[in-house]
Formats: structure tokens, C-alpha cells, sequence
């Protein structure tokens, strides 16, 4: 009877165990609640049954009934594996963190050298150059014309597109600084990784750029009942922009991706009932790759039209030359030229072929004939 309940008692912990899956402070409760069970006088399983001191030792050990197991806390506090490229990327990054104090003793050190030449070549009495900033020729004068940067992909991107980007944005702000019409910027949908990287890289010193605008807000809800104002710009558009006006939004897609999402812009402006225009690159110069500039790229060609309004000298001012970049009269000029040699290189070999195998020339009517 005795071993017959025993059995049963077992089965029963087992299933408790199996079923109910108990943290470790109510199991041990339980098996307490148990051992005072049989060890009531009078019972068949009095001192049949007796359960080490070690069960309740343990159950003291957790001071909280909420904590889960030590094993289990254990495993939740490792931190998760790494791969080996991205203990590379920590590594370098740690040591760069590390190095900036270093680096800016060093630029410190280069400013005082070249003060202290400079000063050596006035006593001199060399020449050297004014350190005055060059004053801009014109008056510079505001434009109304607003252009936005759609900050709108920040999941389509990787962290190196980010940096990227975040140094783009940069390049933005400072062309419309030193531009004879800057304009208003505004970034929109700006948020997540893109606003983290430029706060760790900037230091906190976009916040004091003058016109530039960033906001959480879509530009549909930023620009409230102007879409009817609004281009955005995309080299897959089928309209091409021949000039810009001041009272109109321009829109460029900030986004990074080697050419991974094509029609990306130009879809989702469509799918918004927004109107799309791409810049005239083929109509002025050539390239020999497909017409996809960087962000700072397209908002330095809008800031150089309004100052010139010229399409071609906007293109070649900031268009890289590693892109193939040639205006199409310096590439018809060449053309001509190349034309020019092709001829005259058939009038010599007409020349060679006129003279017979001993070296004497043929007649001069039969020469005619073969340069013809």
C-alpha cells in the first residue's frame, strides 16, 4: 500500500512539474507543503518519505517570488553572439572614439605650424596669401523657392548609406550657406537613424543652421493644400524641368542606394498625386552612365540655376568629371576633329596605295581616282 501511494505521489509531482511548469519558489512551496503532509502522526507515509534540507535552502535563495531562476537570468543577461565583421566594425569604431582627442591635438598642432610660417614669411618679406574669405560677387539675396529633402527610406538603407547620406545633408547646408540664393530647406520624415547619426557626428551644431528645417511631418502635412505646387524630382520622370519658380516646392528623395530601387521616387510621388519632373542632363551634357546624382549633388545644381540660370554651367560646375561628364558641343567639337582625322588618314593610305611596288608613283589622273 505504502510503495503503491508513493508511486502515485510521483506521478502526480511529475505531472505538476510537466503541466504547470511552477517558477522555483512555488515548487518548493509545494514540496514543503508536502513533507508536512506525511509527516502528519498517524499517517502511512509518516517519516516514509523525507526530503533533504536542501530544497528549502534553495527556495530562501530567491529573496522575490517575481524573479525567475538564477540559471534563467544568467542566460537572459549574455549579451547576443556577434559576427566577425561586426566585432571588426565595434572594434575600429571604439578605436576611433578613442583617437579623437589624439587627432585633435594634431590639427592643433598643424594650425600653430603654419602660423608660426606664416609669420616667418612675413618677417621675410615674402608674399603670402590674404586669409581673408572671398566676398561673393552680386548681393546675396534670399529666394522663396522651398526644397525638401524626403527623409521618408531610412529602412532601405544600410549603416554605411546613412553615414553617407548624413554627410550629404551636410554638403546641402553648406552650399545654401555660401549660395548667392539660398533658399529654404526643409528635411522631412526626418527621424530614426539618420537624425542619431547626424546628432553623434554634428555634436548638436545642426540645430543652429540657419534655414534649414527639420520635422517629423511628412511633406503632404507640412505643406498642407500645396500639393498642386509641389515636383518631385526624379531621373525615371517622363517631364523634364526646364526652369525652376520660386513659388514652387522641390522635392528630392534622400536616399542612398547604388541604383538597388529604381522607379522608388518616382512611384511614390505618382501613387500621391504628386507631379514628377527629372533635371535636362541629356539635353546639355553628356554621361556616360545613368543620370542618378547624389542628394547634395541635385540641391547644388537647383542653388547654381538660380544664380546663373544656365542648365549646362550648373551641370558642369558640379557634375564629377569620373562620371563621363562632357557639355554636347564639346563632344560635337570632338566628334568633327576625330571625322577630320578619319580623313586625312584615308587620303595617306590612298597616297600609299598610289605609289607602285618599285617606287615609282602612278599617273596623276589615276591617283585622283583611288583618293575619290
Amino acid at each position: 500500500m505504502c510503495g503503491r501511494f508513493t508511486f502515485e505521489v510521483c506521478v502526480g509531482i511529475l505531472s505538476f512539474l510537466v503541466l504547470a511548469k511552477p517558477s522555483s519558489t512555488v515548487f518548493f512551496e509545494f514540496l514543503g507543503s508536502f513533507r508536512a503532509f506525511v509527516s502528519i502522526p498517524g499517517n502511512e507515509m509518516s517519516g516514509s518519505v523525507n526530503f533533504p534540507n536542501a530544497a528549502n535552502a534553495l527556495a530562501g535563495s530567491t529573496t522575490n517570488s517575481d524573479k525567475e531562476p538564477v540559471l534563467e537570468r544568467r542566460e537572459e543577461a549574455e549579451p547576443p553572439k556577434m559576427s566577425k565583421s561586426a566585432l571588426k566594425k565595434l572594434r575600429r569604431q571604439q578605436e576611433w572614439e578613442a583617437g579623437r582627442e589624439k587627432r585633435a591635438g594634431i590639427r592643433r598642432e598643424k594650425k600653430k605650424q603654419k602660423k608660426e610660417e606664416r609669420k616667418r614669411k612675413i618677417d621675410a618679406g615674402e608674399k603670402v596669401p590674404s586669409q581673408k574669405k572671398k566676398i561673393r560677387e552680386g548681393k546675396i539675396t534670399p529666394s522663396e523657392m522651398r526644397v525638401v529633402l524626403d527623409c521618408g527610406f531610412d529602412e532601405l538603407m544600410n549603416e554605411k548609406e546613412i553615414a553617407s547620406l548624413c554627410q550629404q545633408f551636410t554638403r546641402c547646408h553648406s552650399a545654401n550657406r555660401t549660395a548667392l540664393h539660398p533658399v529654404e530647406l526643409y528635411a522631412t520624415d526626418f527621424g530614426g537613424r539618420l537624425e542619431a547619426r547626424q546628432e553623434y557626428v554634428l555634436r548638436g551644431q545642426q540645430k543652429n543652421w540657419k534655414r534649414y528645417h527639420p520635422t517629423t511631418n511628412s511633406y503632404l502635412e507640412e505643406f498642407v493644400n500645396e500639393k498642386e505646387k509641389m515636383v518631385y524630382l526624379s531621373a525615371d520622370s517622363d517631364e523634364t524641368l526646364h526652369e525652376l519658380k520660386e513659388d514652387e516646392i522641390y522635392i528630392i528623395g534622400a536616399l542612398v542606394d547604388k541604383n538597388r530601387y529604381k522607379n522608388i521616387c518616382d512611384e511614390k510621388a505618382k501613387s500621391q498625386g504628386i507631379r514628377t519632373a527629372k533635371l535636362p542632363i541629356g539635353e546639355y551634357i553628356r554621361m556616360s552612365d545613368r543620370k542618378v546624382l547624389t542628394v547634395n549633388h541635385v540641391f547644388e545644381i537647383l542653388s547654381l540655376w538660380l544664380e546663373h540660370r544656365d542648365w549646362e554651367k550648373a551641370f558642369l560646375e558640379v557634375i564629377p568629371k569620373r562620371k563621363g561628364l562632357a557639355s554636347l558641343d564639346e563632344e560635337e567639337s570632338r566628334e568633327q576633329s576625330l571625322e577630320q582625322e578619319s580623313v586625312s588618314e584615308k587620303a595617306e593610305e590612298a597616297e600609299d596605295e598610289a605609289k607602285t611596288a618599285d617606287g615609282v608613283e602612278m599617273p596623276a589622273e589615276k591617283r585622283i581616282k583611288i583618293t575619290e
